[in-house]
């Protein structure tokens, strides 16, 4: 990790009280992996998105045994309470909601190609947003809605891109021979944060600028971090593990400092709601996972999906 900067006193605070949260609900719930209620169908969920009055949950699941096949994703949608499941569309996975909470955003399989879409919260008024060969996914909708992030190798080498709602005024932001993924928002909209896989089980987390005039690394170690995001009020917060030793949750400053490590986390991939007061993350491994829902306090740990 690199060191430096601190953040504020403010930010510091609200910080601290984040990472205590996850520090009991992963005590609590992951000291040992039993004390988890397992997965009971053998689905594969990935990925999850908070809807912005916190009510929902969306997320992708994979639902076929063996090897992954492109054509058993789906998007669903849940309440936070657990109750109103419902399929969203097929053939689709990872999914950003607007800040208006209208719409969603995904990658989805048509003819061959993966491509950004939005559609409806109820799976209606779907549109296509970019349209090239290759794999166009991970979209993230700006705080503000004028903007999506997304990764697509549409040019050869996967890079993050960002365009108008309407798939116009597209701009590349990195450019790099290694694969950069899942982009997400900064709560000011200034700044994206995503993680770049260079072949090596190293993958390193960075930030850049929303017009892609500056670019910074977050980590430059040896470990693996994958699927980092903006916490509500700042820090950064990405699973992280080295070959042979337990994941962890690593949260952090924006600009990498002060590091806070938490070893023996099971769940990669995690989420703030948008208030703060609760996390929702995905834990298990492949074929089977299970999405989670604790109070930001640590306590109520219940499985919300499978």
């Amino acid at each position: 990790m690199k060191h430096g900067t601190t953040m504020t006193h403010s930010t510091l605070a609200v910080f601290v009280i984040a990472l205590g949260a996850w520090a009991h609900v992963l005590a609590e719930g992951d000291a040992t992996v039993a004390a988890l209620p397992p997965p009971q169908s053998e689905a594969f969920q990935q990925d999850l998105a908070w809807s912005p009055d916190g009510l929902w949950i969306a997320f992708s699941e994979h639902t076929a045994e063996g090897e992954s096949r492109s054509d058993r994703w789906a998007i669903h949608i849940i309440g936070a309470d657990g109750a109103g499941r419902r399929l969203l569309v097929d053939n689709a996975q990872f999914v950003s909601w607007s800040p208006d909470g209208k719409k969603l955003a995904f990658g989805a399989l048509r003819d061959g190609d993966w491509n950004i879409y939005t559609a409806n919260t109820d799976g209606t008024g779907l549109i296509r947003l970019t349209d090239s060969k290759g794999k166009n996914q991970h979209p993230a909708w700006s705080p503000k809605g004028d903007r999506i992030a997304f990764s697509s190798d549409r040019d050869g080498s996967r890079a993050i891109y960002v365009m108008a709602p309407d798939g116009s005024q597209m701009v590349r932001l990195t450019n790099t021979p290694a694969k950069d993924f899942n982009p997400s928002w900064s709560p000011d909209g200034s700044r994206l944060v995503f993680f770049r896989e260079k072949g090596d089980h190293k993958d390193q987390i960075h930030v850049v600028t929303a017009d892609g005039a500056r670019e910074s690394p977050v980590t430059q170690d040896d470990a693996n971090h994958i699927f980092p995001s903006f916490l509500p009020d700042g820090p950064i917060a990405f699973a992280s593990h080295k070959e042979g030793a337990p994941k962890s949750l690593v949260c952090v400053a924006p600009d990498g400092t002060s590091p806070q490590t938490i070893s023996g986390v099971t769940g990669f991939f995690a989420r703030w709601s948008p208030d703060g007061r609760r996390i929702a993350f995905v834990s298990g491994a492949w074929p089977r996972t299970a999405i989670y829902l604790a109070n930001a306090d640590g306590t109520n740990v219940r499985k919300l999906v499978n």
